[in-house]
């Protein structure tokens, strides 16, 4: 807990890092969204 708090405080204090952490986690909730529809999709393909 005390390790994830000064990693976002240091985060935080580097906007270049801060930036870089924000798209990549951007980028990961567009890839899992569009894997969770492809899956629901198949999904409901597959069983008609």
């Amino acid at each position: 807990m005390v390790w994830g708090m000064s990693f976002w405080l240091r985060v935080r204090q580097s906007s270049v890092l801060g930036a870089l952490v924000a798209i990549v986690f951007v980028v990961a909730l567009c890839v899992l969204g569009l894997v969770g529809i492809a899956h629901v999709d198949g999904f409901h393909l597959a069983g008609g």
